[in-house]
């Protein structure tokens, strides 16, 4: 098939080359007298319709193969409820401790992230995670108010990061008197990241950790 532009092209080399023999298209090609269609044939030795059906059973052959792969009707995976029973206990006991710490921030007019000030996309960030200490999950005090920077900090930032948190400190208060082996290894993180900076904002938090002790 011919484009558009190539249709009026060829209309307007009608009057000078003339038709093909075929009869149905003008002359595009002036060496052989022949037009699109029939210059694919003397070229290739088929029509454009023969290579299109060509073409069209290989895709399907294609087609065929790939479904060989993949089964016809997805497997149908078996629902299970969303939460065990104890899961759901879990849950509950989650839902109650962060109603208690937002009325506890309500009551002490310290609705804002505890990070930087910020008052949007507050969430609850755990001091000690649930990972590290599954038994303290459910503590108010373990429980600190971030928005969602200061939660991607405190969780996977780098210690400069960390120092730069307003609350930090006061996790690390939190932090020595629940696990200390936890405690030790962030005064180990700051001594390094110290030596190789130099950095004063950690230094004043070392400074100020070191009274804990």
């Amino acid at each position: 098939m011919l484009r558009p532009y190539e249709k009026v092209y060829h209309v307007k080399k009608k009057k000078e080359w003339g038709v093909c023999p075929c009869g149905k298209e003008p002359i595009t090609n002036k060496h052989y007298g022949l037009c699109v269609a029939c210059m694919f044939e003397k070229k290739h030795g088929m029509t454009l319709k023969e290579y299109a059906k060509i073409q069209k059973a290989k895709s399907d052959e294609r087609a065929k193969e790939r479904a060989k792969l993949k089964p016809a009707t997805p497997s149908v995976k078996k629902r299970l409820p969303f939460f065990s029973e104890k899961g759901k206990a879990r849950d509950g006991a989650l839902k109650v401790t962060r109603s208690a710490v937002l009325k506890k921030a309500l009551d002490s007019n310290s609705l804002h992230c505890a990070g930087c000030g910020c008052v949007s996309g507050l969430t609850n960030s755990h001091i000690l995670s649930k990972a590290l200490r599954p038994d303290l999950f459910d503590i108010v005090d373990n429980v600190q108010l971030l928005c969602l920077k200061c939660h991607f900090y405190y969780e996977n930032g780098t210690i400069e990061e960390k120092c730069n948190l307003k609350s930090f400190v006061d996790a690390c208060k939190y932090i020595f008197k629940n696990d200390m082996p936890r405690f030790e290894a962030i005064l180990y993180k700051l001594s390094d990241a110290y030596q190789k900076t130099g950095n004063k904002t950690i230094e004043g938090v070392m400074k100020k950790l070191e009274r804990f002790e």
